[in-house]
This record gives structure tokens, C-alpha cells and sequence, in this order.
């Protein structure tokens, strides 16, 4: 098993310290390149330099194992052969520092191209590491909680499958040990290489013994099943309006309180795209 946290880039290549350093990016991707990391060390690398700090990954043929047929992972990639999966995501502030702030560890031609977009900016991302990949000689595939998904895939299962938290939660959403419910999925990587997994939380139970607070908050009574009602969650922020600013139940989640996206960060995330807005009334008006 890996751990990334521990990885070297995560902690040499952390905006702080590349504030106070004031170094070249290049030449501390440089140095890290000559080190001689694994490729998951090198995709972990450059996530986390780019403002991703979670990056993990998994075994397909165990993912599917554990998972309902409909979210088969060999199922939902062209891969024939796909052994692994690099699942990579944000968790907290520190991202849409990296994204807006200068300076920034992130490669400004990227920014530049991503145009004020995360979906955008994450492709970038996420095919230069495909390069990485292909760069061994094996194949890859990308796929993107984003956009106008063809085939089935739960990113929350890919997520906690790779430990970047736990699935099964009140909430509905991915929820971090340090974190909590403020985490962003931004695509997986699937390919044919043979990758070293890293660790699952299966210890971590952040609902359990919990007050729940976020049940009391929701207007609605989204969460007063034992599953959250997402489409009618979904229809009163379409058609009432509601919940303009934010979650509420999300922002009430007692873990991460300290890592809750800034109100600019949230009122970019919370609204929804215009393609967003035109699948979903289409899906929710009745």
C-alpha cells in the first residue's frame, strides 16, 4: 500500500512553501523528476502541484467486486484489460488558492487556457497525467464526474474505494476525515499498468454517533429517509430558488468546519451550469 500523503511532492510542493521559497516551478518539477519516483508517485506529483491535493488509487477487478453490477468499473471503460484507477480531487481552501491567487504552484499557461473554468482546468490536469501514463507503454482512459456522462460510474465509490473518504454518508456526498464534506471529485484515470493501491478509510465513520445536524437545517426534509432525496432537492433548487447561497446541511457538517470553501469558492460551486440546469430540468420537471 501507498499512502500519497506522504508523498515527497505533497510535502515539498505546497503553496506555502512555494510562497516563502519564491522558487521556480520549473525547476523544482525538474528536481522532482530526476528523483526517480514511481509513476503513481510522478501523477500524485503533478495533481498536488496543480492544486489537487487527493489523489488516489485502486484495483479495478477489486472495486467491482465491492460495487452493485450497474457501477461495474470494467464495464463503464473501453479498456479491455483495466487494472487500476487514479482517482484525483480537491479537499478544502486550498485549492481555489492555487486556481485564483498568485503566486500559485500551478502552471499559469494552464490556468490560462482553463479560462476561469475547474471542468476545464481539470481535463488539462488530468491529460497531461494520462501522458504520464502513456509514457509506459500502457493505455489509458478518462473519465469525468462532469459534463454529459454516457455510461454509469459513481465517483463517491471510486473515491472511498481509493481512500479518499468515505461514500455512505447522511449527507450523500464524500466526506474526509480532515475535510469533511468539502470535497470537489475531478476525474479517474483508468489504464491497463499495474498500480500500487492506496489505503482505504474503512475505519472512518463520520455519521455514526453523530447529532446529525444536518438533517435539522435542510428546509425540505431532504434527509429525513434513510437516503437523500436528491430529486427534490434538486427541483427546489430549480424551480423555488431555494438554498441559493449554499447547502445548508453541508455547511452544518461538524467535521472540516475549518477547511469550508470561502463564500466566493461556494457561490462558483453551488450554482449550477447552464447545460446542468437544462439536463436536470429535463430529468425533474413533472
Amino acid at each position: 500500500m501507498v499512502d500519497t500523503t506522504d508523498l515527497f511532492c505533497v510535502e515539498e510542493f505546497g503553496n506555502d512553501n512555494y510562497r516563502e521559497s519564491g522558487g521556480s516551478r520549473d525547476k523544482h518539477w525538474k528536481s522532482l523528476m530526476n528523483e526517480g519516483h514511481t509513476v503513481l508517485s510522478q501523477l500524485a506529483c503533478v495533481a498536488t502541484v496543480a492544486g489537487f491535493n487527493l489523489v488516489g488509487s485502486g484495483n479495478v477487478a477489486r472495486f467491482d467486486e465491492t460495487s452493485p453490477p450497474e457501477y461495474s468499473l470494467s464495464g463503464a471503460t473501453t479498456l479491455s484489460n483495466a487494472r487500476s484507477m487514479v482517482v484525483i480531487g480537491s479537499g478544502g481552501r486550498e485549492f481555489w488558492r492555487t486556481f485564483t491567487e498568485t503566486p500559485t504552484t500551478a502552471d499559469p499557461d494552464e490556468l490560462r487556457r482553463a479560462g476561469g473554468s475547474i471542468d476545464a482546468y481539470s481535463k488539462i490536469v488530468l491529460t497531461r497525467m494520462a501522458k504520464i501514463v502513456e509514457s509506459e507503454g500502457a493505455r489509458c482512459e478518462i473519465l469525468y464526474p462532469f459534463g454529459k456522462p454516457t455510461r454509469p460510474v459513481s465517483f463517491r465509490r471510486l473515491a472511498e474505494h481509493c481512500g479518499l473518504g468515505v461514500a455512505d454518508t447522511v449527507l450523500g456526498v464524500v466526506i474526509h476525515p480532515q475535510f469533511g464534506p468539502w470535497v470537489s471529485l475531478r476525474g479517474t484515470l483508468v489504464t491497463d499498468l499495474e498500480l500500487p493501491e492506496t489505503q482505504r478509510l474503512d475505519e472512518f465513520k463520520p455519521c455514526n454517533d453523530c447529532a446529525q445536524p444536518c438533517k435539522e437545517v435542510c428546509p425540505i426534509g431532504t434527509y429525513d429517509s434513510e437516503t437523500w432525496d436528491f430529486a427534490s432537492c434538486v427541483r427546489y433548487r430549480l424551480f423555488r430558488d431555494g438554498c441559493p447561497t449554499g447547502c445548508g446541511s453541508r455547511i452544518a457538517c461538524v467535521i472540516g468546519r475549518d477547511e469550508r470553501y470561502s463564500r466566493e469558492e461556494y457561490q462558483y460551486r453551488h450554482e449550477f451550469t447552464d447545460a446542468a440546469k437544462e439536463s436536470l430540468s429535463r430529468r425533474y420537471n413533472q
